[in-house]
């Protein structure tokens, strides 16, 4: 069944009662009631006047007020920190950052008022399919505007855009913490350290574990250990990091973005070393999400997203013990050297040998023994009191 519907054609008359319907509450009934009020109401000609008088002082104080207060009102200043202006992000929202002056002034984005502080302001904003334009206005009578235009793209995994490189599978033969692992291919053994997360530290000597830090670890095993992953570059950061570690994504098979995981679930913060990442706006965003549902170590009742790091304290400890073996020309040590916080401490009978390089140390253990216990200075170069810190770090 179908029907025929006829275009209705508007004439002049259409436009004229549109216009009535329009202007009529406007202006019509305004118009009328000081009409009646002047001509046929029945009150004396000394009242109207007082009237008109109020009415007309009352309309002018308040046009004179709004004038004064948008003239005395400072001149607002904007500046918007993050993200840039005209990008292509895959992430489901962007998380906005800003600064303004006067710090009393409010701020608006799309017309709807946000919390600010001080000063400053961080919104997370929900994006749709497609272009977004998002007006950020901050001010009182007088107001400043940015305008930032963001394209949410269809989602694509690291895997498929990284097509270039060679698709090698490697197997985790070991999770060292939240944001490290050893993986296993035909060519050997390598660590590899994740790009843009941090995770609360494990296995740091200069420091206790910090709050999550076993639940970020257990987590990641339960994700990775034992199983078949791709690696993925980034061309904005280096090949390896400063401890040699290789600097990548991980991938499964099934296409799940480790890296972004740790951040999404709250075991992990964002983090961004001197250089930012591909995909920083979509770790960032994810990490504003997982605080804002609470999740992992942003949960009340775990860490409410802190976590401590104690400063190490040296301490001088006098010596108790029989003496060492000396070793060339060395003289005998009166004190123990200061040992940071945590450091290891022997318990298989290492023998002093200051001639051992840390290649040829087998251990972090031994490699504070050598530096503690035998006074072997060469094994702290930089004086921080962490030796071989390709080993203990």
């Amino acid at each position: 069944m179908s029907f025929n519907v006829k275009p209705i054609k508007l004439n002049k008359w259409h436009i004229i009662i549109v216009l009535l319907l329009i202007v009529l509450p406007q202006v019509v009934l305004p118009a009328l009631l000081i009409w009646w009020f002047y001509k046929k109401a029945p009150i004396a000609k000394k009242y109207k006047i007082v009237t008109t008088l109020v009415v007309g002082g009352l309309f002018t104080l308040i046009t004179a007020s709004t004038v004064i207060a948008y003239t005395m009102d400072a001149e607002p200043d904007l500046n918007i920190i993050e993200p840039n202006n005209n990008i292509s992000i895959e992430a489901e929202g962007i998380l906005i950052k800003g600064e303004y002056t006067p710090e009393d002034r409010k701020v608006w984005i799309n017309n709807e008022e946000i919390e600010t502080d001080n000063g400053h302001f961080e919104y997370y904003y929900k994006l749709s399919s497609g272009l977004n334009e998002i007006e950020i206005e901050a001010g009182d009578w007088k107001r400043a505007t940015k305008n930032l235009t963001v394209t949410r793209i269809q989602k694509e995994s690291i895997k498929t855009t990284t097509t270039e490189m060679p698709q090698i599978l490697f197997l985790v033969t070991e999770v060292v913490d939240g944001d490290t692992v050893k993986v296993s291919s035909d060519e050997g053994v390598s660590t590899v350290r994740l790009i843009g997360i941090d995770t609360p530290e494990t296995k740091d000597p200069r420091t206790t574990v910090q709050c999550f830090g076993n639940e970020a670890t257990a987590y990641l095993k339960s994700l990775i250990e034992g199983k078949s992953i791709y690696l993925h570059t980034d061309d904005s950061q280096d090949d390896t990091d400063q401890y040699g570690r290789l600097l990548r994504y991980i991938v499964l098979e099934d296409g799940t973005e480790i890296n972004k995981k740790m951040v999404s679930e709250g075991y992990a913060y964002e983090y961004t070393y001197q250089v930012a990442y591909q995909y920083q706006n979509e770790f960032k965003a994810a990490q504003e999400q997982a605080r804002e549902q609470e999740k992992g170590l942003w949960a009340e009742n775990t860490c409410s997203g802190q976590r401590e790091l104690p400063t190490p304290v040296p301490s001088l400890i006098p010596t108790t013990s029989a003496p060492l073996p000396l070793i060339g020309n060395q003289s005998k040590p009166t004190t123990k050297p200061a040992t940071p916080t945590k450091a290891p401490t022997n318990n298989s009978g290492f023998t002093c040998n200051c001639a051992k390089t840390c290649t040829q140390i087998t251990s972090c253990s031994e490699a504070y023994f050598q530096l503690n216990e035998c006074g072997c200075k060469v094994r702290d170069s930089d004086d921080d009191g962490i030796p071989c810190e390709t080993l203990c770090q």
